[in-house]
């Protein structure tokens, strides 16, 4: 797989993405897709999962949805893009 590096004031409609931390590599739920870019934001959706801390006789409790939420299209902010469109 590759990638690069793109700053939030770069980021496109439709890209896939992962906020830069450290060097880390992709984990599962990190990544996210621009649903929206404003003159001063960008709105990310993506899925996560999660399990609880405990277990019952049935097995283990799976937590999974959605969330999306806004950044300010800062300059210093680095993302991981693994998929960039290039829009008309």
């Amino acid at each position: 797989m590759s990638w690069e590096f793109m700053r939030t004031d770069k980021l496109a409609l439709g890209d896939t993405v992962m906020q830069q931390v450290d060097g880390s590599l992709p984990q599962p739920f990190s990544t996210c897709i621009v649903v929206k870019v404003t003159e001063d934001s960008v709105t990310l959706f993506r899925p996560y999962g999660v399990t609880a801390d405990f277990s019952y006789t049935g097995g283990v409790i799976p937590y999974t949805g959605v969330e999306q939420y806004t950044v300010e299209r800062d300059r210093s902010i680095m993302w991981t893009v693994f998929s960039h469109k290039e829009l008309r």
